[in-house]
């Protein structure tokens, strides 16, 4: 077997796995959860992002020490021992499983928009639920190559609706839009930060995934690190235009 085919992944795959992940739900709930903090919620997406930044750097310093780990998961084994290793695995996978089932009917919802039939009542939600679930694996069964294409393709379609706001903020700003400037925001508040930030932070969550497919990635000690802080900075940047620029405009 090819060295390609045995690790498809090259840097843009693995950064796609990083922006794709970390762009979900928090992109369409945190502006409206951010706006009462204002100012605060500016400095709040600063945080979180040198945050993010500062445990992306330590992850991919792991995977450049241990390539050939098999993911975040492997070397939290290898540092930390076979028990701490699972503990800290299962708890991550319980998690992002219990995840699913929420963005899955959250997938679900939004398509009902363009076929109402599937809101017709709890059952059909439920169920286009967990046929999309089921979908999703299928195609992921096809293998990793088939995988990394699907996560590219999906990433550019969340970048989509990323682009239009940005650009209407772009507009809203150069216009000097009145209806905004009669609304003044809440000014920059420290005791506001702590809470801002948590809600931030949930956002960037995602970063990891570049290191958990590991022994995907072509030249893991390089690229990991590469897609993973590219896919930070990125994301980062663009939700905090995304959810603070109406602050700005």
């Amino acid at each position: 077997m090819t060295d390609t085919a045995k690790r498809p992944f090259g840097f843009w795959t693995a950064t796609a796995l990083v922006v794709g992940n970390m762009i979900g739900s928090g992109f369409f709930a945190l502006p409206a959860q951010l706006a009462p903090f204002g100012f605060t919620s500016v400095a709040a997406w600063v945080a979180a992002i040198a945050g993010a930044m500062v445990i992306a750097w330590v992850i991919a310093g792991l995977s450049r020490a241990m390539p050939e780990a098999t993911g975040t998961l492997a070397i939290c084994a290898k540092a930390l021992g076979p028990l701490p290793g699972v503990l800290i695995g299962w708890s991550m996978w319980v998690g992002i499983w219990s995840a699913n089932a929420f963005i899955a009917l959250t997938a679900v919802r939004y398509l009902a928009v363009f076929w109402p039939p599937l809101a017709a009542s709890s059952f059909t939600l439920v169920l286009g639920a967990v046929v999309l679930l089921w979908l999703i694996t299928l195609l992921n069964l096809r293998g990793a190559p088939t995988a990394g294409r699907f996560q590219v393709a999906t990433t550019l379609i969340k970048l989509v609706p990323m682009a239009a706001i940005i650009l209407l903020l772009a507009q809203l700003g150069l216009g000097g839009n009145l209806a905004l400037d009669a609304h003044p925001h809440a000014p920059f508040e420290l005791k506001q930060l702590a809470p801002a930030v948590t809600m931030a932070f949930f956002a960037m969550v995602g970063f990891e995934c570049a290191g958990m497919c590991a022994d995907r990635v072509r030249d893991p000690g390089r690229t990991i690190t590469r897609a993973t802080l590219t896919g930070v900075g990125l994301t980062g940047l663009l939700y905090l235009i995304a959810c603070s620029g109406i602050i700005l405009a």
